[in-house]
């Protein structure tokens, strides 16, 4: 339960950011383009890329198909 509520206020927080930036003018129209870009290309990638070097991928039963050992990667806790 606590996860679930640390994870809403987590993107709670990031929107109120988001909405605060262009009130304030730190973003100006535009800027979500290149900032999409960047996550889309650079930052999820990395991301993706370091969940696979931290994650026990291997470790889980050959039972288990390869899309569920996938889909753990994103449930495993961060070590």
């Amino acid at each position: 339960m606590q996860k679930a509520v640390t994870s809403t206020a987590v993107i709670a927080i990031l929107v109120l950011l988001g909405f605060f930036s262009r009130r304030w003018h730190i973003l100006r129209e535009g800027d979500e383009r290149v900032l999409n870009t960047f996550v889309y290309y650079f930052a999820f990638p990395a991301f993706t890329i370091l969940r696979f070097q931290l994650s026990s991928f291997l470790s889980y039963p050959k039972r288990v198909s390869t899309w569920k050992r996938c889909a753990f990667l994103w449930l495993e806790p961060d070590r």
